[in-house]
């Protein structure tokens, strides 16, 4: 689950803060080669609504034949393993060795993985898109992902960023990350 924390954040007019929260599998032969693109999806809340208002369930079912990621009961994404071939590996780059070829179905999640929730601020990824205009309730983006200096840009841009997350209404609750449990079933 990875959501961004903005409560007034859009790009070309399409809501892409708490309105909008998405499910990513991260994966390749090496961090620089990832086909994340291949396996993420979506959830956009219904206008008017976030998913900061209330409680939300999202879900991962992880078997040795697929993975399927759910919000609040509605599945968002199925990837059906194959992930060589899901990422276009050989394509995008064809002196890649596939380090999966001797594993099964669903490798490299044939094994232990971590699982994130994450709640973004910024960052120079492409997560928070440059493409114009992209703008929060005080005016445009303040930071450029190809800066070198995006990071401080950001930062120093706080009076410009940080009023749209109200912080101070609602001890800061439509702006935070809340966890009321973690579950997690073998079958």
């Amino acid at each position: 689950m990875e959501s961004r924390g903005n409560l007034d954040y859009s790009v070309n007019g399409e809501p892409l803060g708490v309105q909008h929260t998405g499910s990513t599998l991260h994966f390749g032969p090496y961090p620089g080669l990832n086909g994340y693109e291949m396996a993420t999806a979506a959830k956009v809340a219904p206008p008017g609504q976030g998913f900061n208002k209330d409680f939300h369930r999202y879900q991962l079912e992880w078997t040795p034949e697929f993975m399927k990621f759910s919000v609040d009961d509605e599945q968002v994404l199925q990837v059906n393993g194959n992930f060589w071939e899901l990422g276009q590996f050989q394509q995008r780059e064809p002196n890649a060795a596939n380090p999966w070829v001797t594993g099964g179905k669903m490798a490299p999640f044939d094994q232990e993985f971590y699982i994130i929730m994450n709640l973004a601020v910024g960052g120079t990824n492409g997560y928070f898109p440059d493409t114009p205009p992209a703008v929060n309730a005080n005016g445009n983006k303040p930071w450029s992902n190809n800066a070198e200096t995006g990071p401080r840009d950001f930062w120093n841009a706080r009076g410009s960023w940080l009023p749209t997350w109200k912080l101070e209404e609602n001890e800061s609750r439509e702006a935070s990350l809340l966890v009321d449990y973690v579950r997690v079933w073998a079958l």
